[in-house]
């Protein structure tokens, strides 16, 4: 029997992107799957960006050149990408990032034979400006507990997305949600079907002082809160200002919590778990996973030695926790080394 080989519409936004472009678009052209059409919307750059696009579109029939008539910004351009797509899959490829050569055959034949899959992510290599290894983001949270996260953070890497097309009908980015607009249109989705992270290194991931991340900070942590905030009204809790911004601030990795915060955050995370318990909008096990998990993290970074583990270790929310031997033990060793 032939294999199936459905077309994919890859979507990369460019602005200003002279840099890095040719790189990203070889990338594409290297694939070991052939089905596919590459759509690059030129946002208005001003820069030799618009001239690399008229290059590819004339070598290779694949490639699709679109251009804003200005500087509309990503979503808009992004959303552009999404009416112009053909295909039955649409991948994800930003300018300055690298695909793989197998990426959309691994993908495309895991959705082929996971039906059920609506969008598919990978881990990735995050790279520097020049291309040098920094590191790996690898993405091995299982499948099961990949919604009850997003009420937290978002565990996908938009360059590695691969979605079903059918199931973006009606759903597109949106400016309100900028500059997190991934974030919330993968929310969106998370109710149409099944989300997975392949572990497989599959795109490397580029970290310069252009990215969204760095020159829009603010902005992000703002749409961040906004998109939790969405997410907490679904469980059927309501939330004030404060208790907001405590929940954004679960998932960062710097700074200290405060003592007298502990008793808020525990509170907070009780009340979530108990209307996840009450409406099992996820599953169970898992939203409680991630309940115990941040309030673990919470009690870590306050500053009181030993007392922070017996903290955890009273609360209900441990039980969730417990067979996490090694997450356990290294909270016990940090715990210990703070008295010294």
């Amino acid at each position: 029997m032939k294999k199936s080989t459905p077309l994919v519409s890859i979507i990369m936004p460019a602005y200003n992107a002279e840099k890095y472009l040719e790189e990203s678009v070889e990338s594409i052209l290297n694939q070991t799957y052939n089905n596919w059409e590459l759509i690059i919307i030129n946002d208005g750059s001003s820069d030799a960006t618009g001239n690399f696009i008229s290059k590819y579109v004339g070598q290779d029939s694949r490639i699709v050149g679109v251009e804003n008539t200005s500087n509309k910004g990503l979503v808009y351009t992004r959303n552009r990408g999404l009416q112009s797509a053909n295909g039955k899959y649409v991948a994800n490829l930003d300018s300055d990032d690298v695909a793989d050569p197998n990426r959309l055959k691994l993908q495309v034949d895991y959705l082929e034979k996971h039906p059920d899959v609506i969008l598919l992510g990978s881990s990735c290599e995050l790279i520097d400006q020049n291309g040098k290894h920094l590191g790996f983001e690898k993405r091995t949270i299982p499948q099961h507990q990949l919604k009850s996260l997003l009420v937290f953070s978002n565990y996908f890497i938009n360059s590695t997305l691969l979605i079903r097309k059918d199931k973006l009908d009606g759903l597109s980015y949106a400016d309100s949600y900028a500059p997190a607009e991934d974030y919330q249109l993968v929310t969106q989705l998370k109710d149409r079907g099944e989300l997975v992270n392949l572990n497989q290194v599959l795109v490397k991931y580029r970290l310069h002082d252009n990215n969204i991340s760095a020159i829009k900070k603010k902005e992000q942590e703002n749409a961040i809160q906004q998109i939790h905030k969405s997410l907490i009204l679904e469980l059927g809790v309501e939330c004030d200002k404060n208790e907001l911004m405590m929940h954004s601030q679960l998932v960062l990795d710097k700074g200290n919590v405060k003592e007298s915060d502990l008793q808020a955050i525990e509170s907070w995370l009780l009340k979530l778990m108990s209307a996840n318990h009450k409406f099992e909008k996820y599953n169970i096990v898992a939203f409680d996973h991630f309940c115990a998990f941040f309030y673990r993290r919470a009690c870590q970074k306050a500053i009181v030695g030993f007392g922070s583990f017996l903290r955890f270790r009273k609360s209900i929310l441990s039980k969730s926790l417990k067979d996490d031997l090694r997450g356990n033990g290294i909270f016990i060793l940090k715990s210990i080394l703070k008295r010294f």
